[in-house]
């Protein structure tokens, strides 16, 4: 009797998850929601995981044990406010990460709420969200040293709750102690740093000034340099966009008569055109009105007692 060739994956299941529905499809993949196809427990069964899946095929060796670094990098954080890793494995020649599902949207969906409603966030709201970004990523900066690169409020998710999960790592770069500037082009232009449109070394602080263009957005309800757009978009394209991003400053006139000299007056240090003089994150983080809004160390200590505790099952990426 001859034997049977082995049955490829299922379309709606990957080793160990059930796939519910597709959330998203990109240059570099697919991302699915899904779920554990043997739960160990209630609580497993109830829980809903993003699963990104990414096509090794075509990458050089060296690209996919860049990839595999990358995941490598995911695993090694743990942070309130940074979306969480849970698995990781390669099948059929495609990398599936499984990392923490946040149901309550992004930056993106909450600004164009407020555009639709013809409303304002209010200050209070916007201190909260930048005290959680700040904390983010000045824990990947420092602690796993890791630029982000693509900050952008459709990247800044949100749990049921509201909170902050900084997401998508997907073009980021591991900072070597030694050396933490680099050259690389990429991300969202209408958020990139003006040394990085004038194609200069650049470091973390050009997170710093994507934070900066965040809060904007969360201010006016509109992203940077939108103003300066006609009819047919930005004279240029795209690298009108980036010259003008390289040699001139963001106004804050819409923002100002709305919300409070200490508000606009960090927004405008953190779009300093001079990556010198944008501050520090552990100096924002320092901040009396961001202090208010971070939870004490003891609080802190009691929510991690309390999270579930995922040990990844799948090695293979790593």
């Amino acid at each position: 009797m001859r034997a049977l060739a082995p049955r490829p994956p299922s379309a709606s299941a990957r080793r160990g998850y059930t796939k519910i529905k597709q959330l998203g499809k990109g240059a570099f993949g697919v991302v699915h929601l899904v779920t554990p196809t043997s739960p160990s427990n209630a609580t497993d069964a109830k829980r809903k995981l993003v699963m990104k899946e990414i096509s090794l095929r075509g990458l050089s060796p060296k690209e996919q044990q860049a990839t595999r670094n990358e995941v490598a990098v995911l695993r090694k954080i743990e942070h309130p406010h940074v979306i969480r890793y849970h698995d990781s494995f390669i099948e059929a020649g495609t990398l599936c990460i499984c990392m923490e599902h946040a149901s309550g949207g992004d930056l993106d969906q909450m600004i164009q709420g407020h555009i639709q409603k013809k409303s304002r966030v209010a200050e209070a709201e916007i201190w909260r969200l930048l005290a959680q970004m700040t904390s983010a990523l000045e824990y990947c900066h420092h602690a796993v040293h890791l630029l982000h690169r693509d900050l952008k409020p459709a990247n800044i998710l949100l749990n049921e709750r509201g909170e902050v999960k900084l997401a998508d790592f997907g073009v980021s770069k591991m900072l070597a102690m030694s050396q933490q500037l680099a050259k690389t082009q990429c991300g969202t232009p209408l958020y990139m740093s003006p040394e990085l449109c004038a194609g200069k070394e650049y470091g973390l602080s050009s997170d710093v000034w994507a934070l900066g263009c965040v809060v904007y957005e969360l201010m006016a309800l509109s992203p940077p340099w939108l103003d300066q757009c006609g009819p047919r978009g930005f004279p240029g394209g795209i690298s009108g966009l980036m010259k003008a991003v390289a040699s001139s400053r963001i106004s804050l006139a819409k923002v100002t008569p709305h919300y409070s000299s200490e508000l606009c007056e960090l927004l405008g240090s953190l779009l300093s055109k001079d990556p010198a003089d944008r501050p520090a994150l552990t100096a924002v983080l320092q901040m009396p009105v961001i202090q208010r809004e971070l939870p004490r160390p003891a609080e802190t200590a009691g929510a991690a007692a309390e999270a579930p505790t995922e040990t990844p099952t799948g090695a293979g990426a790593g």
